[in-house]
This record gives structure tokens, sequence and C-alpha cells, in this order.
């Protein structure tokens, strides 16, 4: 069982009250029947809201528990969410999506290699004209000078690997982590970048 398998086992709500802002206005950006490509959907919170706004999602995690969970839920909602358990950079799309989005999957990657290697495949599996949605944590606040394992990056430094993209939004959060039982506003205050980048049609 992978560490996620073990969080979503125990509590499959975990996420469910970090709804994001930007989520909430993805699908006035897009036309119904656009496609999604969730990496790292967790339990399919965002993509289960996606999907009852008439948007095609597919979700991608390493997880089984969390894919199971997605599955389980979509049949509840009768909704159509393709699935796939697998690691993000093991993935491999037979097609482009309209929206390509990494929603606290950066944080797990083991290093800025495979950070870039993360964002490059984004950037290409995105349709001319799509988006990149990316929301990651940076290196400023308690959480990050406690958990010194994880990837963080600096403040603004997203924004380097989109710099012929249209930013459509961009902004700095304070979150919770929800990972963590025993969160606090002393112990759990995760700072995050949080970006809307659009793919130039012509490149």
């Amino acid at each position: 069982m992978t560490f996620f398998d073990d969080v979503y086992a125990k509590r499959p709500d975990v996420f469910s009250k970090e709804r994001k802002a930007f989520i909430l206005k993805l699908p006035g950006l897009l036309p119904q029947g656009a496609t999604v490509l969730d990496l790292g959907s967790g339990p399919g919170d965002d993509a289960l809201f996606l999907a009852k706004r008439n948007l095609n999602v597919t979700c991608v995690d390493c997880s089984k528990v969390a894919i199971d969970l997605v599955k389980k839920r979509a049949k509840e909602e009768r909704l159509n969410i393709i699935c796939h358990n697998c690691d993000a950079l093991d993935f491999e799309p037979k097609q482009q999506y309209n929206v390509v989005m990494s929603i606290g999957l950066v944080h797990r990657l083991e290093n800025k290699k495979r950070f870039k290697e993360h964002i490059l495949k984004m950037k290409e599996w995105v349709k001319p004209g799509g988006y990149n949605i990316v929301y990651l944590m940076i290196n400023e606040g308690e959480f990050f000078k406690q958990k010194k394992d994880l990837l963080f990056l600096k403040d603004k430094e997203i924004l380097g690997y989109y710099t012929n993209w249209k930013i459509r939004d961009f902004r700095k959060a304070q979150g919770i982590d929800v990972v963590n039982e025993e969160v606090s506003e002393e112990n759990g205050n995760i700072i995050y970048n949080l970006l809307i980048a659009q793919k130039p049609f012509y490149i």
C-alpha cells in the first residue's frame, strides 16, 4: 500500500474541504464537452465537479485506493470519468487535452529534474489555446520549515516555465496540510502558487 493509499483509505474526504477558487472558474473558460486531464487526481473532487459541468475528464493517480474512489463516486453520480492507476510521469496519453492540471502533485516529485519533465509533458499534452493549471507549494511558511523531504519551488518560479504562454491567473495563497490529522494554524500553514496558463495557438 502506498502512502496515499493509506491516506485515502483512512480519510476518503481528505481534500474535499479545500475547494480551490480557480477550479470553480475553469468551466467558464471552456466549451461544453472540452477535455480535462487531472494528474494526481486523488479521490476525484475536482474531477467530479468538472464532469458535472459537461466536461470530459480523465483522472490519473498512483493510488489505486484513490482511483477506485473516483470510479465509485462517478458511478454513483452517473458520470463518465476515465481513470488510470499509474504514476503521472508514466502516463501515455493518446490525445491532447483542452486542460491539463496538476493540483498538489509537484511537491511529491523527487527532484527538480522530475519536476521539469512533469511540466514539459503537461505543456506537450495540452492543445493549442488550451490551459495548464498548476497548484504547488513554495519555500515559505511553517510547513516548508518542517518538511525538507518534499519538493518546494521559489515564489513565482513556476512563471519561468511559461514565458511564452498567456498567464490567465496567478496568485499566492495560504492553505493547510490536510493530510496531517494533527493540523493547526501553527504547524499546518502551507504557502502555494496557483497558476492558469494558456498555450499559444501558434508557436
